[in-house]
């Protein structure tokens, strides 16, 4: 924040500078010397802005990691909790995992992973996190290829857990207007 003051307080030096003058017989005169200010000038907004994004940059990184760490002290509650039914056993380094093999008679996709809370979801790829992880622990990455699909269940939930459907309006006037 230091730079970012010192640049601004410099700005108004080289505008004061610059305004100095104000009769057209001395501009004439000294086309080089105000050439000069207007390139600090320039050079100062550049570093103000500079300054300014950065400070923003650090404050927004700081906010993350705190929100990060609190989610993670909270249990991660408000994070969809996530089954994985798999055709292939996951290696992990999650703790607190429940796996369970259903044999090859249920079909291709035995394996079942329980205890996961879905973190992020790209393109191509689950950020899953177990559900009793901290901090510091590590992010499990699965890819989005068809070898498993995720069973993902609203945050607060209990697995197999359902509601009942909100009460619809009955509709009035004619059956064009619907």
């Amino acid at each position: 924040m230091m730079v970012a003051v010192g640049s601004t307080l410099a700005i108004c030096a080289v505008h004061l500078r610059l305004n100095q003058r104000t009769g057209l017989r001395a501009r004439l005169r000294t086309p080089d010397g105000d050439r000069v200010w207007l390139a600090i000038g320039a050079l100062l907004i550049g570093l103000l802005t500079v300054s300014l994004f950065f400070d923003m940059a650090q404050y927004a990184a700081v906010v993350g990691h705190s929100n990060a760490r609190l989610d993670a002290e909270r249990g991660y509650k408000r994070l969809p909790a996530v089954v994985i039914h798999s055709r292939v056993p996951l290696t992990h380094n999650a703790r607190d995992i429940e796996f369970k093999d259903h044999g090859s008679a249920n079909g291709p996709y035995r394996y079942e992973y329980r205890g996961f809370r879905l973190l992020a979801k790209a393109p191509t790829r689950f950020y899953l996190i177990s559900r009793t992880a901290h901090y510091r622990d590590g992010v499990v990455v699965l890819p989005d290829d068809g070898t498993a699909w995720l069973a993902i269940r609203a945050p607060g939930r209990t697995p197999g857990a359902t509601s009942a459907a909100p009460a619809s309006r009955p509709r009035t006037g004619s059956p064009d207007r619907w």
